[in-house]
């Protein structure tokens, strides 16, 4: 319990002694009380001025209060959140409100249940420490009956192919004693888009068209979600908190349950509205603040990190990397019996009859029951079919008894937390079409093909509002060479056993080719989707047909389409030194129609985690002229 229940005072005995004296200071301070407002209310509402409990930091915590150009207000937007009419703007009335609500004894019955204001009722309570015989007592028995032991923040990787989750994702587990972390509950933020599409979804969630909320669920379930369906690597970062920063965030938690908020896709997203739990649970904590126009998961836990919240990183793999481990394990021939059996063109005993090995047919055997349970999961495959192939399989894995399972293990890659940071800002020099420039850069957000740390299994390219400006040494001119308001590139590499489409879209102003030998600022909007392969001993190799529309007074008919075609290939040479040679050509409508073209080589160069040296080299052939362009890149993230 929160409070123990005691026998009620008749009021405050030494008020009658100074009548006159409480007379004037009701008197200078009219807005000390209401009309009908009980002493003891009164009192502990004078009580939080003197000690300017709504100025206090955790109170500002756990209503979210933020300051802004217009005064305090909360990011939360849901009027349940709040107990004064002016709540959302105004921290002292909302915590005098939460007083006359929960510590008059005569309207205790009147008062909403307190577990929707569990946090702050217990917080007030505990700095002011009221008589307990003249308020009533309240209680959250569900809240009470939780005993947490620990909690983890989980980070879901980067997943290129749904605009929810480009930026990767951010939850926590509160652990209760179970004793299997898959059974803990998990604490969740996210958008609520109904039956809006990918378009739909990304363009309201942007301008805040969407209500976030927080759910709980087990922990399991978001596996599911994530390592099954998504096949996305997990990364879980446990919380040094103390039993007490615990209780105090599961109180919070507790109060954010249902809760509704808008919801913007670059700042208050998922991770932004998780770090309020976490300063709730130790107040010391400047998470919340550091982000001012685009919350990055990533970016939230490195800042844990350095705050002293985590320690270490535990890593789960995909169910989609755990069958990628497998495969290696076997041959090219072994491969394809798998993949024959899955798909009902061989039986179990063939593997049987063929495969000798007693290792092998264990791993095969291991194999079909992991790429089963993903076509079920992707819905290839109906119930009826999978237990065709799966309950023969499990008889015969059965029969061949145990295996050395470490042979099963992924090789972990590196940590997200330990890529490089999420801005960054570029100084370039080089020459065009024989005229020298100099360029300065500045990208938000986030990376690009070149520069993705956590992997080059996939190619993955996410760069927000990137800006480019020119300075001609000839013209003596400072141009706006670039605005790209997105750019998305998700190059994912198909096998026989995975298929995905690799795509890209990419959105903004640059300058370019309007005419014979004339350059100037178009709008355009470029899309592709296609195939990526890993090539042994070349690597990435990727084709995608595309098309493009172009807007410029500069172009005779003010707007050009164009189809076409870009292919490229990615490789690392050395750790820290990378390669992308790409080409692209494109024929443009109205007029005669001019075709486009452009070959591209570019090596990245990694200087340490942070700082990057990129060498650029293009040639582009448009409106039946070629040029040359090179360029010295130092990048800089931050």
């Amino acid at each position: 319990m929160f409070c123990t229940h005691s026998k009620k005072s008749g009021g405050l005995s030494s008020g009658f002694l100074f009548f006159p004296v409480l007379i004037a200071l009701l008197f200078l301070t009219p807005s000390l009380s209401h009309t009908g407002e009980k002493p003891v209310v009164s009192e502990l509402i004078e009580s939080s001025r003197q000690k300017k409990l709504s100025d206090d930091p955790y109170w500002r915590i756990l209503l979210h209060y933020k300051n802004t150009w217009t005064g305090v207000k909360s990011v939360v937007d849901d009027p349940a959140f709040f107990l004064a009419p002016d709540g959302k703007t105004n921290p002292r009335s909302e915590l005098e409100a939460l007083i006359r609500t929960y510590f008059d004894a005569e309207t205790k019955d009147a008062a909403p249940s307190v577990c929707r204001f569990i946090a702050r009722y217990t917080w007030i309570r505990e700095k002011l420490s009221p008589d307990p015989s003249t308020v009533p007592c309240f209680s959250c028995l569900d809240v009470e009956a939780i005993t947490p032991k620990s909690a983890t923040v989980i980070f879901p990787t980067y997943y290129q192919n749904s605009p929810t989750s480009m930026f990767g994702h951010t939850l926590i587990t509160v652990e209760t004693g179970y004793g299997n972390a898959l059974l803990t509950n998990a604490v969740n933020y996210a958008a609520d888009p109904g039956n809006a599409n990918s378009i739909e979804y990304t363009l309201y969630g942007i301008f805040g068209g969407f209500k976030g909320y927080f759910s709980i669920l087990p922990y399991y379930k978001k596996i599911q979600q994530y390592s099954d369906m998504d096949q996305r690597d997990i990364w879980e970062y446990p919380l040094n908190l103390t039993d007490q920063e615990l209780k105090r965030m599961v109180l919070h938690i507790r109060e954010m349950e249902g809760i509704a908020s808008d919801y913007y896709f670059f700042k208050e997203n998922c991770s932004y509205h998780l770090l309020f739990l976490l300063e709730a649970a130790r107040p010391s904590l400047d998470l919340s603040d550091r982000f001012d126009a685009f919350t990055i998961p990533i970016d939230t836990v490195r800042l844990m990190k350095q705050q002293g919240l985590i320690d270490k990183a535990v890593f789960r793999p995909s169910n989609g990397t755990k069958i990628r481990q497998k495969l290696a394990l076997l041959s090219e021939p072994e491969q394809d019996l798998v993949f024959d059996i899955c798909h009902g063109d061989k039986k179990t005993e063939d593997l049987e009859s063929l495969i000798r090995d007693r290792d092998k047919k264990i791993i095969m055997s291991d194999l079909i029951g992991e790429y089963m349970k993903h076509r079920l999961i992707k819905k290839k495959l109906t119930q009826d079919q999978y237990q065709t192939v799966v309950l023969p399989n499990l008889k015969m894995r059965s029969r061949l008894g145990t295996f050395d399972e470490t042979r099963y293990n992924v090789p972990v890659p590196p940590d997200p937390e330990t890529s490089h940071n999420s801005s960054r800002f570029t100084v370039s020099a080089g020459v065009s079409d024989g005229e020298g420039f100099q360029e300065l850069g500045l990208n938000p957000a986030f990376t690009d093909l070149l520069n993705t740390d956590y992997t080059r299994r996939e190619g993955a390219e996410l760069r927000i509002l990137d800006t480019t400006l020119r300075y001609e040494n000839e013209t003596h001119k400072l141009r706006l060479e670039r605005f790209d308001v997105l750019d998305i590139v998700s190059l994912y590499p198909r096998t026989r056993f995975f298929t995905p489409l690799s795509w890209k879209i990419s959105a903004g102003y640059r300058r370019d080719a309007v005419a014979r030998g004339q350059k100037d600022g178009m709008f355009r909007v470029n899309s592709g989707t296609g195939y990526a392969f890993h090539v042994p001993f070349a690597g990435l190799v990727y084709a995608m047909p595309e098309l493009e529309i172009r807007a410029s007074d500069k172009l005779e008919h003010h707007v050009a389409a164009a189809a076409g075609i870009s292919a490229g290939l990615m490789n690392d040479i050395r750790p820290w030194w990378s390669f992308l040679v790409s080409a692209q050509t494109l024929y443009f409508e109205p007029d005669e129609g001019y075709r486009e073209t452009v070959w591209r080589l570019d090596q990245n160069f990694r200087l340490d985690r942070n700082n990057r040296f990129l060498v650029s080299v293009f040639r582009k052939e448009a409106f039946d002229r070629g040029y040359y362009e090179g360029s010295l890149s130092l990048q800089r993230f931050f």
